[in-house]
This record gives C-alpha cells, sequence and structure tokens, in this order.
C-alpha cells in the first residue's frame, strides 16, 4: 500500500501527516483485502489570500478509482471530513459491485423465459 502527502504553497508538516495517517486507519482496514496495488494521495493546498485550504484525497486500486476534496479554514477538521466522506463512498461502491453482481446471472435467464 502506497501513500504519498503533496503540500502546495506550504512546507511539508509531519503533525498533518501524523494526522492524517491516524485518521487512515479506516480507510486501510477497508481496503486491506483488497487486490494490489493500492495508491492513496492526500494533495494538501494552503491558500496564500484567504483561509480557504484544499485537501484532496486520491484512492486508486484496481477495484476503487475515487477522489474527494474539501475546502476549509482548518486542516485537521478538512481532513477528517474528507476521510469520512470517502470511507463512505468506498462502502456505497462496495455494496454497488455487490449489487451487480446478485443480478448477474441465471436470474436474468429465466427472466426472459418469463
Amino acid at each position: 500500500m502506497n501513500i504519498s502527502f503533496t503540500f502546495r504553497h506550504m512546507d511539508p508538516s509531519p503533525a498533518i501527516e501524523g494526522h492524517a495517517n491516524k485518521k487512515l486507519e479506516k480507510i486501510i482496514n477497508f481496503l486491506k483485502n483488497d487486490t494490489p496495488p493500492i495508491f492513496i494521495e492526500f494533495v494538501l493546498e494552503a491558500s496564500k489570500l484567504r483561509a480557504k485550504h484544499t485537501v484532496e484525497l486520491r484512492i486508486n486500486t484496481p477495484n476503487y478509482l475515487l477522489v474527494t476534496s474539501q475546502t476549509g479554514p482548518d486542516f485537521y477538521l478538512i481532513i477528517d471530513e474528507v476521510i469520512d466522506i470517502m470511507h463512505q463512498r468506498l462502502l456505497d461502491a462496495k455494496q454497488e459491485s455487490i449489487d451487480k453482481r446478485k443480478t448477474v446471472g441465471r436470474h436474468d435467464e429465466f427472466k426472459k423465459q418469463r
């Protein structure tokens, strides 16, 4: 599992990285049984003019390709929001793929015969 951080318009911050890694545990636990390679990328962009910073989270696996971003005044709160949104999107995508698998198969053949 490859996790990378990109800091734009700011110096790298070990405190922010540590907070993000701690919060990423639930996404890592969700993806631990997924087929490799798994890429997780954080892009943190500080705004110089306003207190509107942007955090973007990208997850790229053979089964998922998802991107979520949020803006706000506090990096820590934005990171929490982005991870919560991404976790929900992963759950939704997994449920959608399960539902898709349930409807494919012989059931469709029997529907056609009726």
